[in-house]
């Protein structure tokens, strides 16, 4: 076995030590050598391949993205059934899915089961994904197998750990065969996923596998570490990456600490940032965080930036409730899909804060020197979300939504539209008034743009927040200036801990990530319930 992978390098990158910088170097060397089409690029989803691959180099799009889109292009770009399961949920109503699609370049990277189905399912993939004998599969998996595999044959579809499985049968080289291949971010893929790739490696000159089995952490969805570390290959093709960009030294000192309690890793130094670091508690829980809320809006004051992590998303409603009724900015730009993350962000130009700044354009208090008249885009815009009847004349809201343009309506066009003078917010721009006459849902999700406003004024709106809120899982490659970590698991998440061996090494690494993630603070916060971690320094 060793002989087979004599082609196969790893390149081992612990947090913050510029992985991605230097696999990018490997690729252009890569493409200078060997051209544009011998070269393949592949990780985890395609925003991170693509900066793997760089603006600059000329590589064929269709060779960068993730494994699951190189599949699907060189299967002949097959139907994929998880985007029918409304018609799955038809014919099978005992086994209903609640969500339809997966997408091929951003895979899903959270746990999330709204009914019986979802659950079976995910245990489904996981198996397949794991390589795990049918005859050990659990008899609900079995019964709901059965009835997945029959409706996807019989209507010629694909789901996406089938796309998997038939490339590994069916195609001995990587699309287009490249000579070479770069693939990213690999202790976060399947043994399916590394069989594939291994398949294809042994028909290149060589391919390189690259990550940090200590950063493992999604192994819900089939991941495996130990998939990505065996079988061995010859210590003169590792790599290890050894001066971390971002950890501190305090920091670092912690974390190495801790995911030495994994029972099998890649052994792996690598030095601290030039960077003393802190590592520190705070007497809060995630039930209690006004603490965290005063220390981190101190540390935004002196110019940091914030991170606030749990384990699971509903430890975070707390924060996120505190967070709203102060009018304190936050986000979570590495799950831009999750609008309770990211209460501020939208479709650019229908989102709450558009509307809102679009009302307040000719005001000189927000706006100053840059304040300007309402133009017809901009009264579409913020009068869309109010009420008709009792401010509009009858039938000009239909005409006011149809607005358009940059034209400047000038105030008598205005009045026309709406109901009578006590009615036109031209007169002051009253926020409240606009407030108080939007439609029922509107008001509601316009109070927290409001306290935002009212706090920072405009800059808290349109500004990027130095304060982001997420799950360990949701912020895997990000990084903050000060990073408070919460110690609380699941019951499920618990029971993993109390278990010896993988369930525990699993929940060291979650934490481990999320320590790594401080450029400079490490805040450790109070546990809640019996369902936690302990206390992560020695």
């Amino acid at each position: 076995m060793a002989e087979r992978l004599m082609g196969e390098w790893r390149v081992f990158g612990p947090p913050g030590t510029g992985k991605t910088t230097t696999l990018s170097r490997y690729v252009r060397d890569a493409v200078e050598k060997h051209g544009s089409d011998g070269v393949i690029v592949a990780s985890f989803t395609r925003t991170a391949a693509a900066e793997i691959a760089g603006r600059d180099l000329p590589v064929d799009p269709e060779r960068v993205g993730t494994l699951h889109a190189h599949c699907y292009r060189a299967l002949g770009k097959p139907t994929i059934a998880e985007t029918k399961v409304k018609d799955f949920n038809a014919e099978y109503p005992q086994y209903a899915l609640s969500s339809e699609g997966h997408d091929l370049d951003e895979p899903a990277t959270e746990r999330q089961y709204q009914t019986a189905g979802d659950e079976l399912m995910a245990r489904y993939q996981v198996l397949r994904a794991r390589m795990i004998c049918r005859d050990l599969w659990p008899p609900l998996v079995v019964g709901f197998a059965r009835c997945w595999e029959e409706w996807v044959e019989r209507n010629d579809y694909i789901d996406f750990t089938g796309m998997i499985e038939r490339a590994l049968e069916r195609l001995d080289t990587a699309p287009g065969n490249p000579r070479v291949g770069f693939f990213d971010e690999m202790q976060d893929s399947s043994a399916l996923e590394l069989a594939l790739v291994r398949k294809w490696g042994r028909r290149m000159s060589f391919f390189v596998v690259c990550g940090d089995d200590d950063q493992a952490i999604y192994e819900w969805r089939g991941s495996s570490p130990e998939a990505f570390l065996d079988p061995p290959v010859p210590e003169e093709q590792k790599r290890v990456l050894r001066q971390s960009y971002r950890v501190p030294r305090a920091v670092l000192q912690v974390a190495s600490a801790w995911i030495q309690g994994v029972q099998r890793r890649e052994p792996k130094e690598y030095a601290a940032r030039d960077c003393d670091g802190e590592v520190r508690d705070v007497e809060a829980t995630y039930r209690y965080p006004e603490p965290i809320v005063e220390d981190a809006l101190r540390q935004i004051g002196d110019g940091r930036t914030v991170m606030v992590l749990a384990s699971c998303g509903y430890m975070l409603h707390p924060l996120i409730a505190v967070l709203r009724r102060e009018g304190i900015p936050f986000h979570n730009p590495y799950r831009r899909n999750r609008g309770d993350w990211n209460p501020l962000r939208g479709h650019r130009g229908t989102s709450m804060v558009d509307r809102l700044l679009a009302f307040l354009r000719p005001h000189v208090d927000y706006f100053g020197d840059e304040r300007r008249e309402w133009a017809a885009d901009d009264v579409r815009m913020w009068a869309e979300v109010l009420r008709a009847e009792g401010v509009f004349k009858y039938g000009r809201k239909v005409i006011v939504e149809k607005l358009k343009g940059t034209r400047v309506l000038e105030y008598e066009e205005l009045l026309d539209h709406f109901k009578d003078e006590a009615h036109m917010p031209i007169l002051g721009m009253e926020l409240d008034w606009y407030r108080d006459h939007m439609i029922g849902d509107k008001r509601r999700t316009m109070e927290f743009p409001l306290a935002v406003l009212r706090r920072h004024g405009v800059a808290g709106l349109t500004e990027r927040p130095k304060l982001c809120v997420g799950t360990v899982h949701s912020v895997k490659g990000g990084e903050a200036d000060v990073v408070y970590l919460c110690p609380d698991l699941s019951q499920a998440g618990m029971q993993e801990w109390m278990m010896p061996g993988e369930g525990r090494d699993g929940i060291r690494r979650q934490m481990y990530v999320g320590m790594t993630r401080a450029r400079e603070q490490l805040v450790l916060c109070q546990p809640v319930s019996p369902c936690n971690v302990g206390r992560m320094v020695a």
